[in-house]
This record gives C-alpha cells, structure tokens and sequence, in this order.
C-alpha cells in the first residue's frame, strides 16, 4: 500500500434518538430485497463504533419492529455481546413482507436504526407479484361506483390469518353504512410468458348476512375482453382464511400466456357485511420441475486501489447457461439492473467485479436461464463500495521510561499493509560507546493487511545508551512498494549519580544480573564538550568472603549511562564452578582527567545457592 487510506461509507440510516452510539447501517439484505430464502437466511449489516451490545428485532408486523415490541425481538446481545450478524432461528412465512431493525447500545443510551424490509420466496418460484398494502393502494384500479367501496383500513378491526398485519384493503358496508358494489383490480401485469402454473394466495375476512352479497375473485389471460370468475363465496361468512388456488396449471402444451390480471369484485347489500384482503400475491413456475434456483451465499468488498467486489454462489442442479446481473443502488431503487457477465453453470460460481468505482453501492443477482429467454434469478445482495483517501498515520509518538524508548503509532485503515519496518538512528552523541550511527532497522511489526478499522501498535527499545535518537517507519505493501513516516525523535538523559543496585535473583543459581549507573564525569558535566573526556574506567569485579577476586565483568572505560551486567557462577576466572556461599561485587569507577584516581567505589552482597 503505498499509503494507509481511509473508507468513507454511505450511511443508510440516521439515529432517531439524541443519545446513543449511532445506527447500525450498510445491511447486506438491504432494503426492499427480494427473492430472500425463507429458511434460516443470514442478516449482515455494519455497527458504529464504541457500542457495548445490540439486539434485532423482526417480524412481519412493521408496526412491532418498529416500536421495539419484547414479543419480535430475535437476539440480544445484552449486557456485552456485539452482532454485526445473524441467522434468523426461524421458518419464515413465504412470500411475505418482514421486517427488521438493529437497537444500538452504548453508556448514553441507544439508537434505534432504520426499519429495513424484504421479501421472502421459496425456491420454486420464478415469478411473483405482491402487495401488502403497506404503502396504500398504488398498484390498484379502484371502482367503487360511489362514495363507498374499497379503501385502506387496519387489520385490527378485522378477522384476519397470520401474517397479516398493519394496513389491509377493505370494502365494508357496515362501516360505510350503504350497499357496496365495487372492484379493486391488481395492476401487476408483467410478462409471464411460458408460465407452467401460476396461483394466487391472500389472506381473507369475508363477513356477510345477506345471502345475495358476494365476494369474488377474477381474472383475465392476454388482456381478452371478458373477466372471468375463478373464487368465489356467496351468502355465507367466510373469516380468518388464507386462500390459495391455481389462476391456471399444465399450461406446458397449451396457449402461451403473456400476462395475467386479477382483479377482486364485490356487492354488499347488508348493513353488517364487508370483505377485508391482504398479502396479494400472484406466483408462478415456468415448467422445469428440475430446476433449482442460484443463491448468492457471500459477497464481499476487496478494499484495494481500485475497489473490486468477490461474489460466490450456487444451485443444487447446474443448468447450461446463466448470467450476474448488476445494477447502482439498493433494490428499491429505481435502476435497472444490467447483465456483466456470462457463465455457463456449475455447482458453485465464483466472480470478481473489477468494474465498480468508489463511493458506489451496487445490488447483484444471478439468473439462470433454461430455455428461451426465461431467466430464473436468484436473492438480490447489496455490496457497499467506498471512498478511497490517501493518508498518513494518524499518530506516531514515543515516550521514555529510564533508558527504554516505547514507539506507539495508529492508522486508520489498512490496504495490502504487510507490516512497519522500524528504524533508528543515533543523533552525534559524545555519551555514546558506538558513536553516530546511519539508519539502522530494529524491529519488524506485522500489519493487519487490509482493513476498514483503526488500529494500534506499539514496540519497545530497550536498553539504550544515554543519547539523542531518531525513529522513523517504513511501511512496507505486500508488492514490496513501501513509504516512510515521519521522523519523530527521543532523547535519554545520562544518570545523574553513580548506582550500584542490588543484584536480581538473589540468592541465585547459576547466574544473576547486577545494574548500575555511571554519571556524567563532574570535571565535564556536558556530555558534548569533546570526545577525550567523556569516559570513566570502570571496573566490576566479583570476591569470594576470602576477598579472592573469582570474576571480572567489567574491566573497560564507558560513557556515562545505565547497564546491566550478567554474572554466570560457572564461566569464572579459574574455569571452575562456583560453590554455594557467600559473594561480593564491587564497582570501580575513575575519572581519567585524575590519573588512577578512584571517585566511586561501593561493594554488595549476593549468595548462591547450589
């Protein structure tokens, strides 16, 4: 990468609350999906940051999603668990509206996130037409041959079958208090050409105490002249009912049928009748009894530069050609999906989109086509693209502790990151035993490849002479390219006394580490005054309780700064190990400006212990 880069996404909701962490957003099952499995299907989405927990909640009824009703709460993630997705633990009713929200939680309260919806299907199917009247009577001709007839009412005043919920379409005498004589015709009269069979589901009230009254069902083929009824009930009171029957079956040799209308008919002429329907639908098969559709099992983002999307998908019997469709937008929108590519099936598919740009959401589908151009389609996924903006790390600083410098830098993003490469160099230093030194690479810190997240790293130099040093990282691609930070620089003081610490383990067995201090020299406080007098002589030694030197660990001259020394009981100056008992060590520290003059001297005690 050759530089950190930061995802800006489009958020597809906005909290309703003023406190809380923020909405969820970006669902993969986006808003208004279709052809959605009703069998235990997976619900992904993104969560803003910060938040300690979430729940979801869904349900065919919106009005209890969206008033958080305990009844259609699905998961909680109460008081710590986090869900970014889920499979719904349920068999869904098909083809149906549900609809689903995410709570997010946080210190301050909780966001309640926008109502999402899709549309369930079983596998079978290859058309579908519906309504559940939640948005009014848009897809309908109303005929209602004076002031009453047909309009939208609540389920709640009605006798009506589960799913049904929220708005239904209602012709009701009895609220209207005149006779009723009225038609509500479907206007969803797509192609369904080479339709094997085709059937019409709704949920059903029909109240009636009046044995002329009636309630019916009828339909037209290929735009013919006449209607022709194909359900009916007459007189007798016909509640809390889910209808289902065939507009027409084994068409496989017959007349080819274009178009199918529907429309529903009724005459109330009794003050306590009405007919109440919901969940209109019109589903079909074209013929292949074999066939099962493609289903789009996984999609995701490959954040380099450019973006690309990876889609996979399958079906249980490959058929010889089919094809993924794309359009821009979520599937309500208003786009109209164009085909990018070709394939000729397998039991699992796999495709990378190397044609989206940034900032884009995009919705997919794969249809498989069997003959003719009758194309069968699979669920509709969302993918959301983002921005891509170059930019430097987000932090980069150090701090010190005695003689050890921590580097700790952040990023926003990562793309293709193989990792940071750490380099230092020492600024001239007289302190300094080795001098002034180039760059010189210390470390290696893994990156996180590529993600969408902040995050953290730190590293620690240890043990450094006193002396003024520079950092810098190289970031390193996992091509290879890589890019610098910036310099950022640390400094560690000389001591300011001589220390001789106690050694550590003690007792021991077989070796221990002794630390100690060496100050700046008092006849040349600066460290920077010249190289000819910035040293002492020192000398560490080890004594047994006879006063017989049995190790020398330093015997050299050195800058002034912090070490620590190993002593090892068996490496000795008579090549023998050490017994048990007790020892002494004793530091030795000159000026050389005095000659052989000693200004320090301290002895400690250790034991060994065999």
């Amino acid at each position: 990468m050759k530089k950190l880069v930061v995802f800006l996404f489009v958020l597809y909701s906005l909290p309703l609350f003023s406190q809380g962490p923020g909405a969820a957003y970006n669902p993969e099952t986006a808003n208004g999906a279709s052809n959605i499995s009703y069998l235990y299907y997976p619900l992904k989405w993104k969560n803003p940051d910060a938040i300690l927990y979430n729940e979801v909640y869904l349900s065919y009824d919106s009005s209890k999603v969206s008033n958080l009703d305990p009844a259609v709460k699905c998961i909680s993630g109460y008081p710590s668990t986090v869900y970014d997705s889920i499979y719904v633990n349920q068999q869904l009713y098909y083809p149906t509206r549900y609809f689903w929200c995410v709570v997010e939680y946080d210190s301050t309260g909780f966001t309640k996130g926008e109502v999402w919806c899709f549309y369930t299907t079983q596998q079978q199917i290859d058309f579908i037409q519906f309504d559940d009247f939640s948005f009014g009577t848009g897809k309908w001709i109303l005929d209602n041959n004076g002031n009453c007839g047909w309009k939208i009412s609540n389920s709640l005043n009605y006798n009506l079958p589960i799913p049904s919920t929220g708005n239904v379409l209602t012709a009701d005498a009895y609220q209207c208090g005149n006779p009723i004589n009225a038609t509500a015709e479907f206007q969803q009269t797509n192609s369904m050409q080479d339709m094997y069979m085709a059937k019409l589901e709704f949920e059903s009230d029909w109240k009636t105490e009046n044995i002329n009254d009636y309630a019916k069902v009828e339909m037209k083929i290929n735009e013919g002249l006449f209607w022709t009824t194909i359900w009916e009930k007459n007189g007798i009171s016909d509640r809390n009912k889910h209808v289902d029957f065939w507009l027409f079956e084994n068409n496989w040799f017959g007349d080819t049928i274009y178009n199918v209308q529907i429309r529903f008919s009724t005459y109330q002429n009794g003050v306590n009748s009405w007919w109440a329907i919901d969940n209109v639908r019109i589903i079909g098969a074209d013929g292949i009894l074999t066939h099962v559709h493609p289903y789009i099992t996984y999609s995701k983002t490959i954040l380099e530069n450019p973006p690309k999307v990876f889609l996979k998908w399958g079906q249980i019997i490959p058929v010889p050609n089919e094809k993924l469709d794309r359009k821009v937008g979520i599937p309500t929108s208003s786009n109209s999906y164009e085909t990018i590519a070709y394939f000729s099936a397998s039991y699992y598919s796999t495709f990378i989109d190397s044609t989206v740009n940034e900032s884009t959401i995009y919705t997919y589908r794969v249809g498989n086509n069997e003959w003719g151009n009758w194309y069968v389609y699979s669920n509709e996924i969302t993918v959301y693209v983002p921005a891509i903006v170059p930019v430097e790390l987000t932090s980069f600083t150090s701090s010190i502790n005695e003689n050890n410098v921590r580097l700790s830098w952040q990023t926003a993003t990562e793309t293709n990151n193989a990792g940071f490469e750490i380099q230092r160099e020492q600024v001239f230093s007289p302190q300094s035993s080795v001098g002034n030194e180039r760059w010189k690479v210390i470390s290696f810190i893994n990156g996180n490849g590529t993600t969408t997240e902040p995050q953290s790293y730190s590293f620690v130099d240890k043990n450094l002479e006193a002396g003024k040093y520079q950092y810098r990282l190289k970031q390193i691609d996992f091509d290879g390219t890589f890019e610098y930070s910036d310099i950022i620089e640390a400094e560690i003081n000389p001591p300011a006394k001589f220390s001789l610490e106690q050694n550590y383990p003690n007792p021991f067995n077989p070796s221990t580490k002794i630390h100690f201090t060496i100050p700046t020299s008092p006849l040349n406080p600066s460290p920077y005054q010249g190289e000819g007098n910035r040293e002492r002589f020192v000398t560490l030694k080890v004594f047994d309780v006879l006063g017989k030197e049995v190790a020398t660990l330093v015997n050299e001259e050195k800058p002034a700064g912090k070490y620590e020394i190993e002593f090892n009981s068996v490496e000795t100056l008579h090549a023998t190990s050490l017994p048990s008992g007790v020892y002494f060590y004793q530091l030795r520290a000159g000026d050389p400006s005095t000659g052989s003059g000693q200004v320090f001297i301290e002895t400690k005690k250790m034991i060994l212990l065999r």
